[in-house]
């Protein structure tokens, strides 16, 4: 039975469920990405008797898009176009697995991610219509970018 965990990645809360898969290989759902990590080693943290206060960090940019070495921010998002599909940490774009008008079911990979070594696949949370993608493979992509817009 998997454990959930509140955690911070950007910057932003989220929930993580882990189980345990074999030894030291566990499987951690964050949002939409899933992860299999390999525990080499295990060092016990220490809770503070008080908070400590923590340093303001600036806020990440949404969207992004790589052309020429620089980047780019993506347009906003036009009315109609269905929900964002967002990438949970950053990475470099592997593989975009569907292609715009393409129907999809929720939780059917649209694009996997590269990331710390792991490759990660990024879902639709519902079934509909792709009528966006924003990613091209070898894109490098930051937390909270869009990659694609799906419309149910």
């Amino acid at each position: 039975m998997p454990a959930t965990y509140e955690v911070e990645v950007g910057g932003q809360k989220l929930t993580a469920y882990v189980e345990e898969v074999g030894p030291n290989t566990y499987k951690v759902k964050i949002g939409q990405s899933e992860f299999v990590i390999n525990v080499a080693s295990i060092q016990l943290l220490t809770t503070p008797s008080a908070p400590q206060p923590q340093p303001a960090t600036p806020p990440l940019p949404t969207t992004h898009r790589e052309e020429s070495e620089e980047h780019i921010p993506h347009k906003s998002s036009e009315k109609g176009e269905g929900i964002p599909v967002k990438v949970e940490v950053p990475g470099r774009v592997l593989k975009v697995l569907v292609k715009e008008g393409q129907r999809v079911k929720a939780g059917e990979t649209l694009v996997t991610v590269e990331s710390m070594k792991m490759e990660l696949e990024i879902k639709t949370p519902i079934s509909g219509v792709v009528t966006k993608i924003l990613v091209n493979v070898g894109e490098s992509v930051n937390t909270g970018d869009v990659v694609a817009y799906v419309k149910g």
